[in-house]
């Protein structure tokens, strides 16, 4: 059922046209670039040529879905020491990288999750709160989701999880799959769960990726702490302002239905909490802890634990059906992207582009730049699905900008990590928008509708709390 909705919201051709219109888009604004920029392109040495000429491959690629993205991803790090761009070694760097492993960790910690069914309940012990009001199970649910982010860091599998509730919760109550009621329930539930993603350290593969660039090219080294204080905050208010954007664009054609009944029995179904669930607790209360105190930063905390699951008296999880289930392609993807934003950010195409531009930019200020790298951001994502391939792109420019602005790079870098977390305008933009999609709760016309808003408020949260509450903790707009 799961894969033939995801069949319905892939809507291939759809999907390809758009791309394709997209990189159309782009290639005129770059040939108008190259036109009036002949200068920049002069000075730029073979070295440079073929690391852009990498980059715009792997970036066409991962845009249109034309070559697999694992394919792509094994050709930018073939490629790069073969052009003699960076030797064969350090392409391969990223492969061994500490943030890709514990990114591995977590996604097997999150696998016993879904497994076990503990966050399906604690999801109904929360909901059933709501009683019988559906304004007050909107809120929850969108509060949920984004609490879920703690212990399911995976936001594809936050949105299956909790769509699959609503759905028993939208059938019991008999509210229509095409009420407004339905549409504000699933557009809450994906958005949340992609937007929730930057609150954490470890709240995709993005912001794993994200935390290990920020240390390798600019040397600031983000803590589970440090980046949970700084983004948590700006990500919550986000997702809770989606509620007050929904309700006026999609009106609940009622107020109260049977919610707390159904959730009740939902909940009777699972019956009392198993073994397995309290070891899992047990695990998962151990890498808070963990998480909190920062020792996560000296050992491979996720891996470590994530062994644990395998072990005799706890069996949650077996070997062989990891091997299967696990996305092992994340691995490539992260390699990829790390050797590409090596390849920018110790080569001399980004500070020859900054050089050329930073006339236009140094006189703009904090606020400005900002603005310009969360406009950018977002319209690099209308096109490209791959969040890593876009951040890989973008952040090595993005360091060197602030660099030349004489801007804090790592305050400039945060801002282009969260908007990188703003594509909400169509489904092919987010696993988590498609697999909601796919349910066929809303159209694709309902989610730019409310993509649009969404991101629009969304941006405007995320500079206020750049300018007003980040530098009260520190992270400040110049070094």
């Amino acid at each position: 059922m799961l894969e033939n909705r995801i069949s319905r919201a892939t809507a291939p051709a759809q999907q390809h046209r758009r791309r394709i219109a997209f990189i159309v888009v782009i290639s005129f604004l770059l040939c108008g670039f190259l036109i009036f920029s002949r200068p920049f392109w002069a000075s730029l040495g073979l070295k440079d040529i073929f690391t852009l000429a990498v980059v715009v491959m792997a970036v066409v690629f991962w845009s249109t879905g034309i070559v697999d993205a694992v394919i792509t991803s094994i050709l930018v790090i073939s490629l790069l020491p073969l052009l003699g761009v960076m030797p064969y070694e350090k392409a391969l760097t990223g492969l061994g990288d500490v943030m890709l492993w514990r990114l591995i960790g977590i996604l097997i910690i999150t696998m016993a999750v879904e497994k076990t069914g503990l966050a399906r309940r604690l999801a109904f012990y929360m909901l059933r709160l709501s009683g019988d009001d559906l304004h007050k199970t909107f809120f929850l649910i969108i509060l949920f989701t984004f609490l879920l982010t703690f212990i399911v860091p995976v936001s594809m599998g936050r949105t299956i999880l909790m769509l699959a509730i609503m759905s028993g919760i939208l059938q019991r109550a008999q509210i229509g799959i095409n009420s407004n009621i339905a549409k504000s329930f699933s557009l809450g539930i994906a958005m949340t769960s992609f937007m929730a993603s930057s609150s954490i350290i470890v709240g995709a593969t993005v912001e794993i990726y994200a935390a290990g660039l920020f240390e390798r090219l600019i040397g600031h080294k983000w803590t589970y702490l440090s980046w949970m204080y700084t983004n948590l905050p700006v990500s919550l208010t986000v997702c809770l302002a989606a509620f007050f954007v929904l309700r006026p664009l999609f009106p609940f054609e009622r107020d109260r239905a049977e919610v707390g009944a159904s959730i009740k029995e939902d909940l009777a179904k699972l019956g009392p909490i198993s073994l397995g669930e309290k070891k899992l607790m047990a695990i998962l209360v151990a890498l808070l802890l963990i998480w909190f105190t920062g020792y996560s930063d000296y050992f491979p905390a996720e891996l470590l634990l994530g062994c644990f699951l395998f072990f005799p008296g706890i069996g949650i999880l077996r070997w062989k059906e990891v091997m299967c289930e696990l996305n092992w392609s994340v691995v490539f993807l992260y390699g990829a992207a790390t050797a590409m934003a090596m390849a920018l950010g110790e080569g001399s195409l980004i500070p020859k582009l900054v050089e050329f531009i930073a006339p236009w930019s140094a006189g703009l200020g904090a606020l400005g730049n900002a603005l310009i790298i969360v406009t950018l951001t977002v319209i690099v994502r209308l096109g490209m699905a791959n969040m890593l391939g876009a951040v890989a792109a973008m952040l090595p420019f993005v360091f060197a900008l602030a660099q030349a602005a004489h801007l804090n790079p790592a305050w400039l870098g945060m801002v282009c990590v969260i908007a990188s977390t703003f594509g909400t305008i169509h489904p092919s933009q987010a696993p988590s928008l498609l697999i909601a999609y796919g349910y066929g709760y809303f159209t694709a016309r309902d989610l730019r509708r409310a993509g649009f808003y969404m991101t629009v408020v969304a941006c405007a949260i995320l500079l206020l709390y750049a300018c007003l509450y980040w530098p009260l903790i520190g992270l400040k707009f110049s070094d």
